[in-house]
C-alpha cells in the first residue's frame, strides 16, 4: 500500500483513514499481551534534527558532503530514511503514520509574530522536505496533512482517538 495524503479535515478522519488501511492487517503479530501498538512521527521534526546530526550546520561545507552528483542535497532524506527505519526496526509497531506540516496555521492568523523568533529553516532542507514525502509514499505508511494545522495537532488528535479505540500509542516530535 501506498502512504496518502489525507484531506480529511478533521482528526477523526485522519485516524479513520489510518484505521481503515491497516484494519485486520498490522504489520507485525508478535504482542500477545500489549494492545496494538502505534507510532507517530512529526516528520518536520525528525528531518530537522537529522539534518542538523549530520551536517552540524556549521556552514555549507558540512551540508555539501551530503549531497548527489548533480548538487541535489540528501542529508535529511538520508536521516530521515535511517532514522523511520531505525524507529521501525526496534520498536515493531502495529501501525506508523508520520505527520506534516503544511504552512500557515491557525495560529498565524491568531498571533502574526507566532515562531518569528525561530530561525528559518535552511534551504537545502527546505528543498529536501518533498522527497522526504515521496519516500514516506514509497512505504505503507500513511501520511497525514491537514491544511491549517502543524503536525503536532494532527498527531495528538490522532493519538487520542487511537488511545480510545485501545491503542497504544508513542508520538515521536521535537516539540
Amino acid at each position: 500500500a501506498q502512504g496518502l495524503y489525507y484531506p480529511d479535515t478533521s482528526a477523526a478522519g485522519c485516524f479513520t483513514n489510518i484505521w481503515k488501511l491497516t484494519q485486520g492487517s498490522p504489520v507485525s503479530h508478535h504482542k500477545e499481551i500489549m494492545p496494538p501498538s502505534l507510532i507517530l512521527i512529526d516528520g518536520h521534526a525528525l528531518a530537522y534534527r537529522m539534518y542538523f546530526a549530520l551536517t552540524g550546520y556549521s556552514g555549507s561545507s558540512a551540508a555539501s558532503r551530503w549531497q548527489t552528483s548533480k548538487g541535489e542535497p540528501t542529508a535529511g532524506v538520508f536521516g530521515f530514511a535511517r532514522e523511520l527505519l531505525r524507529i521501525y526496526e526496534l520498536e515493531k509497531p502495529d501501525y506508523l503514520a508520520v505527520a506534516f506540516d503544511t504552512g500557515k496555521t491557525f495560529r498565524d492568523d491568531i498571533y502574526p509574530d507566532y515562531k518569528a523568533t525561530r530561525a528559518k529553516m535552511p534551504d537545502d532542507l527546505r528543498s529536501q522536505i518533498e522527497r522526504i514525502r515521496q519516500l514516506i509514499d514509497a512505504f505503507p505508511f500513511p501520511r497525514l496533512e491537514v491544511e491549517g494545522y502543524e503536525a503536532d495537532d494532527v498527531l495528538g488528535s490522532v493519538a487520542q482517538h487511537a488511545v480510545e479505540k485501545g491503542l497504544g500509542v508513542k508520538i515521536i516530535t521535537g516539540d
